[in-house]
């Protein structure tokens, strides 16, 4: 691998190493990318279908079901979390396993060891989730840099299996004194889920079916492809931090 400052590694090893494990895992990985993109992919359908295309509050406010159907979205949104959290920590647990052990199991026994992590994954983005809004109150650059600093707490809480406050200070210091060369590495594996996200925002839902299921398609992919570029970005930190005591 191509390394500099330090034995940081660069971007294209990164997409290499991801590759590499990405491929030869293929069947696993878009297993549980489906998991990630199917749920959303169906909110959105069930969007347009009790919502309509032409999305009105002040119109939908008039059905007498409104209520039943404002409740029933956001329990069927509170589900998809629950279901993408479960596979994005299976997700990262089978990558660590792959790398350092060249791991073979089941679909199913990835999933279950996620679910002894899942309420801390979900309270875990929560916490991370309030420090960059916090961030971005004091302006975009602390946001920014909050956003890159707490971004590997996902693998601290699979691989070295700390919690809460934890977890994000640990994050924190591991990217700490590399924010910059951190931020260009996510942004170049998050740039095609950043123009994803921007269109599912941008209409909503009143997204026409074929972006829906466009975006269901690429996300079976990306998803899970991101979380293993995320791994060998926190191992390489890891690394790092050892060689530098």
């Amino acid at each position: 691998m191509t390394t500099n400052r330090n034995n940081l590694v660069g971007t294209a090893d990164l997409f290499a190493a991801s590759y590499t494990v990405f491929r030869n895992n293929l069947k696993t990985y878009v297993l549980l990318g489906l998991l990630v993109a199917l749920p959303y992919t169906l909110l959105s359908f069930l969007g347009q279908y009790y919502f309509g295309s032409n999305f009105n509050i002040d119109e939908l406010k008039k059905d007498p079901n409104f209520v039943k159907l404002v409740v029933g979205y956001g329990v069927a949104n509170l589900l998809a979390m629950v279901v993408t959290s479960l596979a994005s920590l299976a997700t990262i647990y089978f990558t660590h396993k792959q790398v350092s052990e060249n791991y073979q199991t089941s679909l199913l026994n990835v999933l279950m060891t996620g679910f002894d992590k899942l309420l801390a994954f979900i309270w875990l983005s929560v916490l991370a989730t309030a420090w960059m809004f916090g961030g971005f109150l004091l302006f975009i650059i602390p946001g920014v840099i909050l956003m890159v600093r707490l971004s590997l707490w996902a693998y601290v809480l699979v691989v070295e299996e700390l919690r809460g406050l934890d977890a994000l200070v640990r994050s924190r210091s591991l990217v700490k004194g590399y924010t910059t060369e951190a931020f260009v590495r996510w942004f170049a594996v998050y740039s095609a889920t950043l123009v994803m996200i921007a269109l599912n925002y941008y209409f909503g839902p009143s997204a026409p079916k074929t972006l829906a299921v466009l975006l269901g398609i690429v996300t079976v992919f990306v998803a899970p492809f991101t979380l293993v570029y995320g791994y060998f970005l926190y191992s390489n930190f890891v690394t790092l931090k050892v060689s530098n005591k």
